[in-house]
């Protein structure tokens, strides 16, 4: 049926969607001056607004009479497509008017028999013009929260039929709206009060998906956390995870908050610091008087400090293999290491005067001497090996002169 132009009263339409009152004050400074500009759009069989609702609201408040309206004939499914159409112009209220769209065309579906209405104010939505189905809600908020890896692709194997079924219904309302299903579902689960913002969002998933929360659970540990107050009492995460284990998913609805458990659960682990450091320090009091305790400790202390020493002697030890074969390529190194073996010797008097006139003390002086005496053997023998060189270039002329030579030679 085409469109028919006629008057109507603004006070006998029903506002029956969200409004954006900036909007609505702007359309009442323009039409006082321009009046009209555009007709506000109204479907037939019950006069119900498509388009102008903030104009409605306008003429309604400044006490017009009539306003121009363009009447349409629309079944249900039409009708909520062009107000939806129409609701993309306000972004401040567009998440506002997708849910009430959403629900009309939730009730038009198979799953809005078993409705569970938001009765008892579970989803913290600023609004509350629209009855929220607690049902619709959670099984989307489960498909692409819950059953999501990578932060954004939905795990197909893990849908049920009946959720992949309501990913196809997802689908054909996102394509109305001219979005992704993945938008479609933030912008439907935000509008909710649903937070899918921020980093604090994927730390509500990430404990839904750890802790196989339901939607009712995980609302929960979102208003717990964002309750805290002051800027540095967030809680620890393991904090965060006990109160989850023993409050969210144990079910105890006792009126604790979350930064009341954590107070209580540092309170608690403080005094038991205090009441084990008591314990330790009323042990070691009756230890102190424990002759037995006491040789014990002293025994470990020993034991330690000869560790230490052999330890750092083993180094010294290496050290002085290691000077074995520098000492090879040195012409003084023998001369040097003597000095060295005294010079130990003296700091031995000085730095640990309890082993001196010990049997060491002759060992050292003996290795001293026999470090001189190795010195002067390898003199004497350079000595010989020479002498025996110089023997060696006369042996020839010696094997050529006759006996009466050789004697009067040595005569």
């Amino acid at each position: 049926m085409e469109a028919q132009n006629m008057k109507v009263n603004p006070r006998e339409l029903v506002i029956d969607l969200p409004l954006d009152e900036a909007n609505v004050l702007v359309k009442m400074e323009s039409m006082a001056q321009l009046g009209q500009v555009e007709d506000v759009t109204i479907r037939l069989q019950d006069m119900r607004i498509i388009n102008g609702f903030h104009r409605v609201e306008a003429a309604t408040r400044m006490g017009w009479d009539s306003i121009d309206a363009r009447v349409v004939e629309l079944d249900d499914e039409a009708f909520w497509d062009a107000r939806i159409q129409a609701a993309r112009q306000h972004h401040r209220i567009e998440g506002e008017r997708l849910l009430a769209w959403m629900m009309e065309c939730w009730k038009q579906t198979k799953w809005h028999v078993n409705i569970l209405t938001d009765q008892n104010g579970l989803l913290p939505r600023a609004y509350s013009n629209t009855s929220v189905d607690l049902q619709m809600v959670e099984m989307i908020w489960t498909i692409f929260v819950k059953k999501t890896v990578n932060g954004y692709q939905i795990a197909d194997d893990t849908l049920t039929d009946e959720e992949r079924e309501l990913l196809v219904w997802l689908n054909e309302r996102a394509k109305q709206w001219n979005v992704s299903a993945r938008d479609l579902a933030d912008k439907l689960l935000i509008a909710c009060g649903i937070r899918r913002d921020g980093q604090m969002a994927d730390t509500y998933d990430q404990y839904a998906r750890h802790y196989n929360l339901n939607l009712k659970q995980t609302l929960r540990l979102q208003r717990e956390i964002l309750r805290r107050p002051g800027k540095n009492s967030a809680p620890s995460w393991e904090v965060t995870d006990a109160f989850v284990e023993e409050k969210v998913i144990g079910g105890i609805e006792d009126g604790e908050k979350l930064y009341e458990f954590s107070e209580r659960k540092f309170k608690e682990a403080l005094e038991a610091d205090r009441a084990r450091e008591a314990e330790a320090n009323k042990e070691k009091r009756v230890l102190a008087n424990d002759p037995a305790y006491q040789k014990h400790l002293a025994d470990m202390a020993a034991k330690v400090a000869t560790s230490r020493v052999k330890d750092d002697l083993r180094k010294f030890y290496r050290s002085l293999r290691q000077l074995k074969y520098d000492l090879l390529d040195s012409p003084q190194g023998n001369e040097l290491l003597a000095a060295f073996i005294s010079d130990v010797a003296e700091l031995r008097r000085e730095l640990f005067p309890q082993t001196v006139g010990d049997k060491t003390d002759g060992f050292v002086d003996r290795v001293s001497e026999l470090k001189r005496k190795l010195t002067d053997a390898q003199r004497e023998i350079q000595d010989l090996r020479r002498d025996l060189n110089r023997a060696n270039s006369k042996s020839p002329r010696v094997m050529a002169m006759s006996s009466t030579e050789i004697e009067s030679m040595v005569a």
